[in-house]
């Protein structure tokens, strides 16, 4: 079957007889389905137009053998979209991303109902995402949340979640992917320092990146910066990507993770972008006695070489150096 009958991008809604037509043509095939209505122009009258509702039923007609959905668009129009698919079931559905390409509060859409055993892979941009029933996001895998809500991440941050009695073992998700970009960091009003209930289980995490946390000097805002990092640490990590993490961030980062023994024996990959390696202290470098491979973006690493060379075990295990794209062997660095 070929690709163009399999994969359907659309970036408007008009000619939907078309559409209906090669949606025909892929009938016993998973379809892969991208929606990219970010054009300025297109406005929420676009929205109320015959041609944009029959474009959006086409699609719901074979909705059950959707494999990748990816909705980029205003808020206004992501809700119109959301009219016609919400609480429609997804059985095949494997990947979900929802871009909103304008700024503004973060809306959560859906439910979605989904296959717990088909769907691994979820990604919210500006957005976030609800299911209903959090046992459908038992087989999540990879999650990224760019700009998001931190809620997504707590039970008991959820306002109008469903997440079944019983044994959470049964039910919670547990990623191996999670990158969570800056994310609105939940704080609970009346008690920031109140007992999280996570919506995941760290236990399979063997890759994590925190990019752009925005930690202010308010009691609050750090303790909720403490919630996360104890939501997402796993001593069985094997890649860690820390990116533009900062003053506050940094300084909670580093006590969180200095400690008399590893925190990380098993990472095997570290990458630092955008951040004062001349503010990382030898105990952070302590946390990663395993590391082989070093990622360096955007960040002068002279005060980090000159640490390795004066202790060895900083990084004793370091076998290669990517700084700004290329790649070097330990010893040839200049």
């Amino acid at each position: 079957m070929p690709n163009i009958w399999t994969n359907i991008s659309l970036r408007a809604a008009r000619h939907p007889r078309i559409l209906e037509h090669i949606l025909s043509r892929s009938i016993h095939y998973h379809i892969d389905v991208r929606i990219d209505f970010n054009q300025q122009f297109f406005s929420t009258c676009d929205a109320e137009a015959p041609d944009f509702r029959d474009t959006f039923e086409a699609i719901v007609v074979h909705i059950k053998r959707l494999r990748r959905l990816t909705i980029t668009a205003r808020n206004p129009i992501i809700h119109a979209i959301m009219k016609h698919l919400k609480n429609r079931t997804m059985p095949k559905l494997e990947h979900l991303e929802l871009i909103q390409c304008d700024t503004g509060p973060v809306s959560f859409f859906g439910p979605f109902l989904v296959n717990s055993d088909a769907f691994t892979s979820l990604r919210l941009v500006r957005t976030a995402a609800t299911f209903g029933d959090a046992s459908l996001l038992r087989g999540l895998r990879t999650l990224d949340l760019v700009e998001s809500s931190g809620r997504f991440l707590d039970q008991s941050a959820h306002i109008d979640y469903n997440f079944p009695a019983g044994p959470p073992l049964s039910w919670v998700f547990k990623p191996s992917r999670l990158s969570i970009t800056d994310t609105e960091l939940f704080v609970n009003a009346n008690n920031p320092l109140v007992s999280i209930k996570p919506a995941f289980i760290v236990s399979r995490l063997t890759h994590l990146t925190l990019s752009r946390i925005k930690v202010a000097s308010s009691p609050d805002s750090m303790a909720a910066f403490i919630r996360l990092f104890n939501m997402t640490y796993n001593s069985g990590l094997e890649e860690l990507c820390l990116d533009n993490i900062h003053d506050q961030a940094l300084e909670i980062l580093q006590q969180m993770i200095g400690a008399p023994y590893p925190k990380y024996s098993r990472l095997r990959s570290l990458t630092l972008s955008s951040l004062p390696i001349r503010d990382l202290r030898k105990e952070f470098y302590l946390a990663f006695p395993a590391v082989e491979t070093l990622t360096l973006r955007d960040v002068d690493p002279s005060s980090l070489l000159v640490s390795k060379t004066r202790d060895p075990h900083i990084l004793p295990l370091l076998k290669y150096i990517t700084f700004n794209g290329v790649r070097l062997r330990v010893g040839d660095e200049v």
